[in-house]
């Protein structure tokens, strides 16, 4: 692989640069020029929308790497519908395909500068190995997805909606399973680090809940003092000392701090105290540790303490022994909460300490969300951490009502599916990949099942919906003068799409005051409440103090929104120098003439065209969209 170079002096004394990694073959595989840039500019309509950019990026790439070409087909080929208005950079991705199947996930991304057409970098990602089999040697689809449920079979357990809700969801047990789509068997996947020199281990270790707790200040904490029902500083020491296996009895305290944390229940704020102990044992071997108690209840909620062990020698305390310690200490600290648990199954490594966990189980299934862990110092036997995810408060929905396993599985295949794609394959002890069929899940679409409805649930276990790719257009512009800019403020992204945009209806302050914002964030804020559209016009240098939400603008009036938007303000103050084309000029107000004859200069008012503005009279959404649209459109 060559890197290339280029460097200029630009007029503002940076160096300017171009720079191209090639290989021995002559394709290049990545590009950057960096005196295009990408950063962001003044808000302005792209001059080149996506179809565009792909045929700019296209026909870039053909002059460069033309051998290419034959394995990204056009319609593999995605961008955004219009460009940027606020970056001016979009990126065009060119996915390759082999035998109209993705091909070792390769692909080419081209950044084009959507102002001036010219390509602003490329990368690209290229496997040179060929393919070992064609798509028609791939087992059937009803025998691929056999295979997949026999190694991933759907399984049946709570997840949360909502802060205090479960529902009964069916999930795959392995949904990133991948295997050979010829014979079933396992896909181990290449990974060229493993022929690297060198290499690092990096253990990891659970946040303490401590660590995300709001710390009270010095003020704060003697208030706690007055707070009843708080365990005070002995107490917590003497439950802190007295934890089994600990070895805190013999450490040396060393803070206390309480933490405050508020939520919400029945729609009202309760607060909530913890306390935080850290502790130290001295000596050759040096072990910090920390306690976390509910400071009302004096429950454990968390213990936790470092360094952990993470070398290669065998154990000399065996598994059994530190499963009955870690369940000694459950039952005497988390007792209620244990019984209603099952252990998961662990496999440990030999190189790090014991680890087991506790998953709660409510209606015979488990909710794996909450849980009790512990780890157990493989050597001594000590309790090095315990920690618990748990909310007495959710409430689980009854199973009555539930699909089976066969229709779960049928459900995930009718809406999700599998995919059938070229990847690389470890080969033996060969540092040349093996090019196969692979197949998975597809991953385009959430994995997890409604156990009542048989629908998929996003992450959030709301019912999934495919995103709209089609831009939604009103249906009340069709027709209309404004039809243009409204279609593309809208394809743009600045103007969010609805059914109804109501062209004719008089604009008010606080729609008018978003439309305006929409020249500085890049999309118009309608869901702000008018207090901070007002801070955030503000922010801007747009002088705003009083806004009345479902008054109307006069045109006049929005004008002067907008030059004061673009920052013209102290120019357009300057009245007397100004005149424009209206010919009811002298209807405007005292002073705001230099807002109008700069607006017009600006091109963004045209006038009604019979040489008159109206200036007085109540603008409309329409006449508001072609005002923006002007000024983007220069």
């Amino acid at each position: 692989l060559y890197q290339l170079y280029w460097y200029a002096q630009n007029e503002l004394g940076y160096s300017d640069s171009i720079s191209v990694a090639i290989n021995n073959r002559g394709d290049i595989l990545s590009f950057r020029n960096s005196s295009l840039g990408d950063d962001k500019g003044e808000m302005r309509f792209a001059a080149y929308d996506g179809e565009a950019m792909k045929e700019l990026a296209v026909n870039w790439l053909t002059k460069v790497n033309p051998d290419w070409m034959a394995d990204l087909p056009f319609e593999s080929i995605s961008a955004p519908a219009y460009g940027d208005p606020r970056y001016h950079t979009d990126t065009v991705v060119l996915e390759r395909m082999v035998s109209g199947l993705p091909y070792c996930s390769d692909s080419v991304r081209i950044s084009v500068n959507n102002l001036t057409g010219e390509i602003v970098s490329m990368h690209a990602n290229w496997t040179y190995e060929t393919p070992a089999y064609t798509p028609d040697t791939a087992l059937s689809t009803e025998k691929m997805q056999e295979i997949f449920f026999q190694q991933s079979p759907m399984e049946l357990a709570y997840q949360s909606r909502g802060a205090d809700e479960a529902i009964p969801v069916y999930t795959p047990k392995n949904a990133y399973l991948q295997f050979f789509a010829r014979t079933g068997e396992p896909f181990e996947e290449y990974n060229a680090y493993r022929y690297m020199a060198g290499g690092s281990n990096s253990a990891v270790t659970e946040e303490s809940a401590a660590d995300t707790a709001e710390k009270f200040s010095p003020a704060e904490l003697k208030n706690l003092e007055k707070i009843e029902g708080l365990l005070d500083e002995e107490a917590l020491k003497k439950s802190a000392q007295s934890l089994k296996y600990t070895g805190l009895e013999q450490a040396d305290f060393v803070s206390l701090s309480y933490e405050g944390y508020q939520e919400e229940s029945d729609g009202e704020q309760q607060t909530f105290y913890n306390a935080y102990l850290s502790y130290l044992t001295a000596g050759e071997k040096e072990i910090r540790h920390n306690v976390l108690f509910d400071a009302q209840t004096g429950e454990l909620l968390s213990y936790s303490s470092y360094p952990l062990n993470w070398d290669e020698t065998e154990a000399t305390v065996k598994e059994e022994t530190a499963r009955k310690r870690a369940e000694e200490f459950l039952n005497t600290y988390a007792k209620e909460k244990l019984a209603r648990c099952q252990a998961e199954e662990v496999n440990h490594d030999g190189a790090s300490d014991y680890a087991f966990s506790y998953i709660r189980h409510e209606n015979g299934i488990p909710f794996h969300e909450h849980r009790l862990s512990v780890s157990v110092d493989k050597h001594t036997g000590r309790i090095q951490r315990f920690y618990q995810n748990w909310n007495d408060a959710t409430v689980f929905a009854p199973l009555d009502g539930i699909i089976d396993t066969t229709e779960a599985e049928q459900k995930l295949m009718e809406q999700a599916g599998m995919t059938l794609s070229y990847a690389k394959a470890q080969n033996g002890e060969s540092k040349i990949p093996l090019i196969d069929l692979m197949v998975t899940l597809n991953h385009e679409y959430p994995h997890t099942v409604d156990a009542k409805s048989g629908a998929l649930l996003n992450y959030d276990m709301q019912p999934y919906q495919k995103k709209q790719t089609d831009t939604v257009l009103p249906t009340d512009i069709e027709g209309h003068y404004a039809e243009t800019a409204i279609r593309m403020l809208i394809g743009s992204g600045i103007m969010e799409g609805t059914d109804a945009f109501y062209p004719d209806a008089q604009i008010t302050q606080k729609e008018m005051l978003s439309f305006v914002l929409g020249l500085h964030m890049g999309y118009i804020p309608y869901a702000m409440e008018v207090s901070a559209l007002v801070k955030t016009a503000n922010r801007y240098g747009i002088p705003v103090t009083e806004v009345d939400a479902s008054a109307p603008v006069t045109r006049e009036k929005a004008v002067e929104m907008i030059v004061c938007a673009l920052g013209y303000q102290e120019v357009a103050e300057l009245s007397h120098i100004y005149r424009t084309d209206f010919l009811d000029q002298a209807e405007v107000s005292d002073g705001k003439l230099g807002y109008l004859a700069l607006a017009q200069g600006l091109h963004m008012i045209q006038g009604s065209g019979d040489g008159y503005f109206y200036p007085q009279t109540n603008l409309t959404r329409a006449d508001a969209a072609i005002m923006i649209y002007n000024y983007l459109s220069r």
